[in-house]
């Protein structure tokens, strides 16, 4: 199923595909918008254009002036006490609206003041008339209580055509919730920004169009005429702005936009790589090949593969990482019996490598804006020795390749051969390149990951044998030693999935522990790159707190495992816990004084505003509230206290975040350049493999045995696709996904620039020799954010150029460094 009206923008690999605003001016700006008030609050009769929804105590809904004296809405919504209504708002019905069809519109603007300024907990919550629904949480800068909102409606809600609800409303509000509203309005983009866009659509889609021959004429005559209108509407309205000339801009860009994205044309676009295929190749060849980055997903069908045709595939790599990319197979009839097989092309070769078929999970609507909703790659399928495709398929060949410590710096040739049962066969090069570094033995971002024990419920372990295996796991038994062929059987899954998860630079721990883990287990893990384990997720119960960390504590201690070492507790709570929370961990403290302590509550002060930053350590906020409140990060920083960031089932666009209808880059860019330049100290997930159907209550009880497409449900955490599970289980073990790939890389793309800022420093100190002067002012230069922290993190680009030419910068970098610095261990 697709969404027509974004389509273009996974086919064409737009910049925009985030969905995101533009944050800086935008060249192609004309300076005209299309409006539509919808509500000026200036009237009594504005105000019956809107229900009051009741609340106990009752809210307060009238017409008054703002800070400015401006006529506005005044409204208070009181503090939750327990009973009646949760969720006081004011309503806008369709029938009330000016119009409801805001297909036109990408922004929901409007002027709101609160003396609360960005503590107001107000959202707004939009329904379409096929019952989707779209929710978004206002944010006022910081200390102002005045400010112009602007929402981006592509981050909230794709179908607008027939709207039926807008609400301002709020969610047990803790606290009388006064704020003044004016001035609702819709407003589309710039039209010449649209223009441009659509005028970009049409050429690539004329491109695409001379591969199709003549029966394609008639679309290439239309193609070439929505351009010349979209040219002409431009240069009269950049001549004279005028409302008559930005409407027939728009008209004209809607026109060409409806034109592009029909279901002909879609099926030209859908069709194109394998017609010009067809044409380069001899008649009953059954597929051919592309190349892509492993940052981009390509789906199985209905989007078009946008990669190379032919050619080479490449990667590179330091020591001690892995990094893979992706040979595509472009169906051109039926496939049976496709195989793949890597040879180098030196016997002997230092390299490691790994192939797996791409496995695809068939997703369902989200409760979050999606471009596609169908067969989505995720799952890497390495246990397959062969797939066979229909027609008309793009099926990923995913390469991984590994360089172990000290290999030396070069480039290593191989060849990846793609053999079909009716004899179609290729031999695709690969290059790996080998930078003259290691990445450090040490991890340098901190993770709190959970890695829930849901081994036995996906291996069908029998219940009667989970007690032997529970015991097995909490005594360090080795399968070797388990007579249960079951039970033996499992324990050794579970320590191949540990390894499995360090050597991807995640982590096998666990946030909700209930009783300590398996030291002897966490020094092992430590020794393979584990950077933090909890020790007790804490409750209220201080007693038994006390009572199980004091069994654990002295031989933490003993071990030299207390830096590595803290407790979580007080998950995602409100401030009306926080006098349990600071008495729970207080105790702590007092008990065991450098044991630290770590929390997800809801104090977006980080403890100066509400007298906590004595005993919690850690403070953990979402990502878009750390970027929110950088001056409580640096204030509760100065004190000692620590601030890492954490993702879950939020935020959504335009945040990054590891859904699988995101694109793949996302992963990397959040724990890589985003962590680095951001300044996180550490970042938490919930969840590494939530294995069930929706909740807990229904788990998967089967591991992932076919392919390319899969049996596997997405969806992990009620419809959020991939939330809290970023693996798979296979036949025999674990399986990676995309998304824990590019996760992967991130953390690999953080350690570069760790490296590269350690090297600046100690040539600042006179420890290490800058090989130029050059060098020093680019390395400098390359510390530097290339965007401000909020565009890093909100205007985030899709395509992989970018970042891999940042990356490779700082890798040639820290060549000339490593090369500089040899006798000194500058290789690492």
């Amino acid at each position: 199923m697709f969404r027509l009206s974004t389509f273009l923008v996974i086919a064409f690999v737009c910049a925009a595909s985030t969905g995101c605003r533009i944050l800086v001016p935008n060249p192609e700006s004309v300076g005209w918008r299309k409006t539509e008030l919808l509500c000026g609050f200036r009237t009594e009769e504005d105000l019956t254009k809107w229900a009051l929804r009741k609340s106990t105590p009752l809210s307060r809904f009238r017409l008054g002036e703002d800070a400015t004296g401006t006529p506005a809405a005044e409204v208070h919504y009181p503090a939750y006490t327990g009973k009646g209504e949760k969720w006081p708002a004011i309503v806008m019905k369709a029938a009330d609206m000016p119009t409801a069809d805001w297909s036109r519109f990408r922004y929901l603007r409007f002027h709101l003041t609160s003396p609360l300024a960005e503590k107001l907990p107000l959202r707004v919550y939009l329904r379409n008339a096929k019952g989707g629904i779209g929710k978004f949480d206002i944010r006022m800068p910081e200390a102002t209580p005045s400010a112009a909102i602007e929402i981006d409606l592509n981050t909230v809600l794709n179908q607008r055509s027939a709207m039926t609800d807008l609400h301002f409303f709020m969610s047990t509000p803790t606290l009388g919730c006064p704020f003044t509203l004016r001035d609702v309005e819709l407003a589309s983009e710039d039209v010449g920004v649209i223009a441009n866009r659509q005028g970009g659509a049409l050429r690539r889609h004329r491109a695409l169009l001379e591969h199709l021959g003549p029966d394609a004429a008639p679309a290439r005559v239309t193609c070439d005429g929505l351009i010349k209108r979209l040219e002409d509407a431009l240069s009269q309205l950049r001549g004279e702005t005028t409302e008559d000339l930005g409407t027939a801009l728009l008209d004209a860009a809607t026109e060409a936009g409806e034109w592009v994205t029909s279901e002909e044309q879609l099926e030209t676009v859908r069709r194109a790589p394998f017609l010009k295929l067809a044409a380069e190749l001899p008649p009953g060849t059954s597929f051919g090949y592309g190349v892509e980055s492993s940052m981009t997903k390509v789906l199985w069908q209905d989007v078009p593969f946008s990669g190379q045709l032919w050619g080479s595939a490449s990667l590179s790599l330091a020591g001690d990482e892995e990094e893979s990319t992706q040979v595509v197979v472009l169906s051109l009839r039926e496939v049976q019996g496709l195989r793949a097989s890597l040879q180098w092309q030196k016997p002997g070769c230092p390299l490691e490598a790994e192939l797996g078929w791409m496995g695809h999970v068939k997703t369902e609507k989200p409760p979050y804006p999606v471009e596609y909703i169908g067969w989505w790659p995720d799952p890497i399928l390495t246990f397959l020795d062969s797939v066979d495709l229909p027609a008309h398929r793009a099926e990923a060949l995913w390469v991984t390749v590994r360089a172990p410590r000290g290999v030396p710096a070069g480039t290593y040739q191989a060849r990846i051969l793609l053999t079909a049962a009716d004899g179609t066969d290729y031999s695709v090069p690969l290059n790996v390149e080998v930078f003259g570094f290691d990445l450090p033995r040490k991890r340098h971002l901190p993770l709190a990951l959970s890695w829930g024990e849901m081994l036995p419920q996906a291996y069908g372990l029998p219940a009667s044998k989970k007690d032997a295996y529970g015991a097995a796991v909490k005594g360090g038994t080795s399968p070797d030693q388990i007579s249960d062929p079951a039970v033996s059987r499992l324990v050794r899954i579970r320590r191949d999935t540990a390894d499995f998860l360090l050597r991807k630079r995640a982590e096998p721990d666990m946030i909700y522990r209930g009783s300590p883990p398996n030291l002897d287990e966490i020094e092992r893990w430590i020794s393979q790159g584990m950077t933090r384990f909890n020790v007790l997720k804490v409750n209220a119960d201080k007693t038994r707190n006390a009572r199980i960390l004091g069994e654990v504590m002295p031989e933490i201690e003993k071990r030299g495992l207390l830096p590595y070492a803290y407790v979580y507790g007080y998950d995602e709570v409100k401030p009306e816990k926080f006098p349990e929370m600071r008495a729970v961990f207080a105790d702590v403290k007092a008990r065991w004084p450098k044991l630290q302590t770590m929390t997800t509550a809801y104090d977006h002060s980080f403890g100066l505003d509400t007298d906590l930053t004595d005993v919690i350590d850690i403070w953990v906020p979402l990502t878009p509230r750390y970027v929110g409140n950088l001056d409580k990060v640096t204030g509760a920083r100065a004190l000692g206290t620590q601030v890492w960031w954490y993702t879950c089932c939020g935020p959504r666009h335009p945040y990054c975040n590891w859904f699988i209808e995101y694109p793949a880059i996302e992963g990397r860019l959040l724990m890589g350049e985003q962590a680095f330049f951001a300044g996180t100290e550490g970042f938490l997930y919930y969840q590494l493999s939530r294995w069930v159907h929706q909740q807990y209550s229904d788990p998967v009880r089967k591991p992932i045995t076919t392919g390319p497409l899969t049996d596997w449900d997405p969806r992990s955490f009620k419809t959020f696709n991939g939330d809290g599970s970023v693996f798979c289980p296979g036949p025999e073990g674990p399986l990676s996904t995309i998304r824990l790939e590019n996760i992967r890389d991130g953390l690999e793309d953080y350690e570069y620039l760790w490296m590269l800022r350690r090297a600046a420093e100690l040539v600042d100190q006179d420890k290490a020799q800058a090989p130029s002067r050059k060098w020093l002012r680019t390395a400098r230069a390359q510390l530097i954010p290339y965007a401000p922290l909020k565009e890093m993190m909100m205007d985030v680009d899709p395509s992989p150029a970018p970042l891999r030419a940042r990356r490779r910068l700082t890798a040639e970098l820290l060549s000339e460094w490593a090369e500089a610095n040899a006798g000194g261990g500058g290789r690492e």
